[in-house]
């Protein structure tokens, strides 16, 4: 279980995350046991995440982890059916995010994916 302290940098860093760009509107960090840990955004976007893409979002990076090995790490997943929805390694969890459809994918990417290496860095830290 997270300490307080990690739980509250994990709510900045959600905050972080959906403030970055107006076309987020939720972000989910998911432990690896896939238990939600800190879930922040819009009501009937969150609810989309318990949808089939989620589930099948979550099985691609599993799987996407066996050929970690042969193709490097998986730097982020892109998923873009009834939703948009990007998913980030963060530690041992996942971050979960999705947006309108109206995104550059690799833009938003690279700069959540920079939101995400600037909290690592201080969780690594405390």
């Amino acid at each position: 279980m997270y300490s307080t302290t990690k739980s509250i940098k994990l709510d900045k860093l959600c905050k972080s995350i959906l403030s970055s760009n107006e076309n987020i509107r939720s972000v989910e960090i998911i432990g690896k046991l896939g238990t939600t840990l800190e879930k922040l955004g819009i009501e009937r976007t969150m609810k989309l995440n318990s949808s089939d893409s989620y589930n099948e979002c979550l099985l691609d990076i599993a799987l996407g982890k066996e050929f970690g090995e042969f193709y490097g790490p998986i730097r982020y997943y892109f998923s873009k059916n009834k939703s948009v929805m990007f998913s980030f390694p963060f530690d041992e969890n996942f971050v979960f995010v999705t947006t309108t459809k109206n995104v550059s994918p690799i833009w938003l990417a690279t700069k959540i994916a920079r939101i995400i290496h600037k909290y690592t860095t201080v969780i690594e830290n405390s």
